[in-house]
């Protein structure tokens, strides 16, 4: 992340992003130790409306959110970088009253088997492209649409 896109951040999406920050990297630590649906039930706690973790996250449009998902799982990634922005990005859209999908899929090529991971509100992609995805055959949708 460049200081001067990080400058131009608003003071809500600074907030949300230093929320999702330890976040991110608890997250990874977890999913080293419990299944991703025991760190998805988790993560749904926080953005209950009582905790209501991430705060300010509400007012900000889906691909500013993707954003600060990725920009937060950075530092923390390793080997699962778009599993746990995926999560990230959930959290915050569950926050803001969408039903948001993990979908996992993967796409065979040349140099084997590719997995990814990413988020789907009503049917489509959020902060990808279908383009990028088009690969992919999703094998499993995570969450409670």
């Amino acid at each position: 992340m460049r200081l001067r896109r990080l400058a131009e951040l608003s003071g809500s999406e600074c907030v949300v992003l230093l929320q999702l920050l330890p976040l991110a990297a608890l997250t990874k630590l977890a999913l080293r130790r419990v299944p991703v649906n025991s760190v998805m039930t988790h993560l749904e706690r926080l953005a209950r409306p009582r905790l209501g973790l991430p705060l300010f996250a509400r007012g900000i449009d889906e691909q500013h959110v993707y954003t600060l998902a990725d920009w937060a799982m950075r530092p923390s990634a390793g080997k699962t970088p778009c599993l746990i922005r995926s999560l990230m990005l959930q959290m915050i859209l569950q926050r803001r009253g969408e039903r948001p999908l993990i979908a996992l899929g993967v796409m065979r090529n040349a140099a084997g088997i590719r997995s990814h991971a990413w988020v789907t509100v009503r049917g489509r992609p959020v902060g990808e492209s279908e383009t990028s995805l088009a690969g992919f055959t999703p094998i499993a949708n995570l969450g409670s649409a």
